[in-house]
């Protein structure tokens, strides 16, 4: 049997030279930061990185610009504030004596910032009601929110669904189909764009 020279692959001869510049490395990472001996290191990386140059990038009028930029894409558009304001309004005035505010205030903000054609009507309420119910699985919610999903192709009643009762004394899913009756008075007036 006869012996075959060793050949290398580009992939070896990597492997090899990295090898070769861990072991010629000055000095080894020092493993543990508490040893007075590792601050020599460690001063040695920071004096390398020079950070003057990116701290000037920064703070220059072109990243100023940028984060100006950035902020106006990002920020609501004055009409969507607008429509909100005026869905919160609506929601007050009709439910506000019965629903706490920051309910209401809640399941507008989340009706106002869906895009309702995109999105089924059932996961419209679900999102709406999930904000103000985090600790029901959206799997019950979605049981809750079939009959008003179906509901709503006929004409909704503005107050089905609210119990004329103190709202600290109704039931958890009492709250809850109050909820999604909101809900659905809520994205039907946006449907209607009447706000």
């Amino acid at each position: 049997m006869t012996r075959q020279p060793l050949e290398f692959s580009a992939h070896s001869r990597t492997y090899l030279d990295l090898l070769e510049s861990l072991s010629e490395a000055e000095g080894a990472y020092p493993w543990n930061p508490a040893d007075p001996d590792s601050e020599s290191y460690w001063q040695q990386c920071e004096d390398r990185c020079d950070l003057e140059p990116i701290a000037a990038e920064v703070a220059s009028d072109g990243a100023r610009v940028w984060m100006e930029n950035l902020e106006r894409i990002w920020s609501p558009t004055p009409a969507v504030n607008e429509t909100l304001e005026k869905l919160q309004a609506l929601l007050r005035q009709k439910f506000g004596q019965s629903v706490p505010t920051v309910w209401l205030d809640a399941i507008a903000s989340v009706a106002g910032g869906q895009d309702l054609d995109a999105r089924p009507l059932a996961d419209s309420l679900i999102a709406c009601v999930a904000r103000v119910m985090p600790q029901w699985a959206p799997e019950d919610l979605q049981v809750l929110a079939r009959p008003f999903a179906f509901a709503m192709r006929s004409e909704p009643e503005p107050n089905e669904g609210i119990d004329s009762r103190e709202w600290s004394e109704l039931s958890e899913i009492e709250k809850a189909r109050a909820s999604m009756a909101i809900a659905v008075y809520a994205i039907e007036q946006l449907r209607q764009e009447s706000l």
